[in-house]
């Protein structure tokens, strides 16, 4: 099959500014079995994620999307 498999039961959740990031990763059948990332956010009417296909910490992903939800407020 082709997917990505999230646990639900995993999601981290991280309060940045007044802002909750929820993430996870897990396997992507389509990418050879290599684990993805994802963090996404909703605030003021806004939202947004960054999934990272490359294999980086999720620490590292939850960096980025921090980055541009700030992006997205100028």
């Amino acid at each position: 099959s082709v997917g990505w498999t999230l646990d639900p039961s995993k999601i981290t959740t991280t309060a940045v500014d007044g802002t909750t990031f929820e993430c996870d990763e897990g396997p992507a059948s389509a990418n050879g079995g290599a684990v993805l990332s994802m963090c996404a956010w909703t605030d003021a009417g806004v939202a947004g994620a960054v999934v990272d296909i490359t294999g980086q910490p999720l620490t590292d992903v939850l960096n980025e999307t921090v980055q541009a939800r700030a992006a997205s407020e100028h």
